[in-house]
């Protein structure tokens, strides 16, 4: 009998090395896009929506990365961390590496013959910088580090964020506590470092990715449940608060990473009130199986986000400042490069490299 295209998925206990692909490759560039429409927002009139599009793609990012860390090591790298380190440097470095390089040259070449009307200046950007945005996790130690490709500073939270939850899936099994309860404590650590940032005001650099620590934890939480077919009080207790948590960060910020303390601030409030609707939507999309061309579809544009997210930013500054096309068709077009772009960065960098992250994981996710 043929399978059903689409169903809901009752997430069990991991069997070996395989385990269900899940629908997120849509949504994830729903966010990417929604990034997109805050760096090229003056095309359209979606910019007066008077809502934080940047914050609200790189926010749930961040919560999409904690769910899919914690599926990924328990679907398919448990005992196994170092191939799930390995697989996830395989997926980002080498087209952060390139994407640095065409940014340079793109933004070197503006400021030699003054194509651009507004180049960046590169004048502080030097060889210590370029190593640390090479590096990728030491990015937050200077802050020219993301001069050439500023969308990539998120990357370096990611990062923290992969080393941390490896530590924390190497030591779980080896405590009395027990998995499931010492992920528990960990989660309400982490909410506690988030108050103890607030209280002292460390909101940048030394504390680093630890400010954005409920979304992790939210993505992680739902996954919790997730597995649990919704029957654990522990996961649904940490999703909860974790979600409190997220309300009070997102109320707190003015864009993706200007802090601006806690209050009732009417963009913030939209922004929030939006991430939650999208929040429910990925509680239930990630729910879903689906196969066959629905699967690839997804796949496939779930593929193209990571590059799309990071070479939008030069394109954008030079098209900006060498063509006279604006409003919607401006807009259209220019999307239409990032995504051209992106089509050519996935197929010459990444699925070379795709087959030998398959073998290391077993399937993709």
């Amino acid at each position: 009998m043929r399978a059903s295209r689409l169903q809901t998925i009752q997430p069990t206990e991991p069997t070996g090395n395989t385990g269900p692909y899940i629908f997120l490759g849509g949504f994830r560039f729903l966010l990417a896009l929604s990034v997109f429409l805050d760096h090229a927002g003056q095309y359209t009139p979606l910019a007066d929506a008077r809502i934080e599009w940047g914050g609200l793609g790189v926010w749930l990012f961040y919560v999409v990365s904690g769910y899919v860390i914690f599926s990924a090591h328990d679907l398919f790298y448990r005992g196994r961390l170092g191939r799930f380190l390995a697989n996830r440097c395989l997926r980002i470095y080498p087209t952060i590496w390139l994407c640095i390089l065409v940014s340079l040259i793109m933004y070197t070449v503006a400021e030699r013959t003054h194509t651009f009307a507004y180049p960046l200046a590169l004048d502080n950007y030097g060889i210590g910088d370029l190593l640390l945005s090479l590096s990728v996790i030491g990015g937050f130690l200077t802050p020219d580090a993301w001069a050439p490709l500023s969308p990539a500073a998120t990357l370096t939270v990611e990062m923290k964020f992969y080393v941390i939850a490896t530590s924390l899936f190497a030591i779980s099994p080896r405590t009395p506590l027990g998995e499931d309860k010492f992920m528990f404590a960990a989660g309400i650590l982490f909410l506690m470092l988030y108050v103890f940032i607030e209280l002292t005001g460390g909101h940048y650099r030394f504390y680093g990715a630890l400010r954005y620590g409920p979304l992790f934890v939210l993505g992680a939480a739902a996954y919790q449940v997730h597995r649990s077919h919704w029957q654990s009080r522990g996961a649904l207790s940490m999703l909860g608060i974790a979600y409190v948590f997220t309300l009070h960060f997102c109320l707190s910020m003015a864009d993706t990473t200007e802090y601006i303390g806690f209050g009732f601030h009417e963009i913030s409030m939209r922004t929030a009130a939006l991430l939650s609707l999208l929040f429910a939507v990925l509680l239930v999309i990630a729910t879903i199986r689906i196969s066959g061309p629905l699967k690839t579809v997804d796949r496939t544009i779930g593929d193209l986000t990571y590059p799309f997210y990071l070479v939008q930013a030069p394109l954008i500054d030079s098209y900006m400042a060498t063509n006279g096309i604006t409003g919607m068709r401006g807009f259209v077009l220019l999307l239409f490069s990032v995504t051209l772009a992106s089509v050519a960065i996935n197929l010459l960098v990444e699925r070379p490299l795709l087959a030998l992250r398959r073998r290391w994981r077993g399937q993709v996710l």
